[in-house]
């Protein structure tokens, strides 16, 4: 991202409660397969660039409980 610092915001809700979500506040929701390539060459990199006990205690311990609405 340039050098520039992005907060990260992680929802721990099931998936079908997030598109209810989204899709009650007007949005739609389509199948993208260049959205969906994106993701998994950016998950392949993210697990081979970082030490699996890294990427394993951020998944696990350090995602942070989302903000009360």
């Amino acid at each position: 991202m340039d050098g520039q610092t992005a907060r990260i915001g992680i929802w721990r809700t099931p998936l079908h409660a997030m598109i209810e979500v989204f899709t009650g506040a007007g949005l739609r929701i389509t199948e993208s397969p260049a959205a969906a390539e994106d993701l998994r060459t950016t998950c392949e990199t993210l697990v081979s660039h970082t030490p699996l006990g890294t990427v394993g205690k951020f998944v696990t311990d350090e995602v942070p409980d989302p903000r009360a609405s």
